[in-house]
């Protein structure tokens, strides 16, 4: 049990610092996506 225990403890640490990049690239996403929405009504606004 104990030694279960110890692997459970750096996944968890891992998981907290691999949460900043993922926020980086979900904004980035985010950022593309609006892109796209405006881009999009644009089109319907000149069409």
């Amino acid at each position: 049990m104990s030694r279960q225990q110890e692997k459970s403890q750096p996944q968890a640490t891992q998981s907290t610092t691999n949460n900043q990049p993922e926020d980086l690239s979900f904004d980035q996403w985010a950022v593309s996506v609006k892109r796209q929405m405006i881009a999009s009504l644009k089109r319907r606004g000149a069409s």
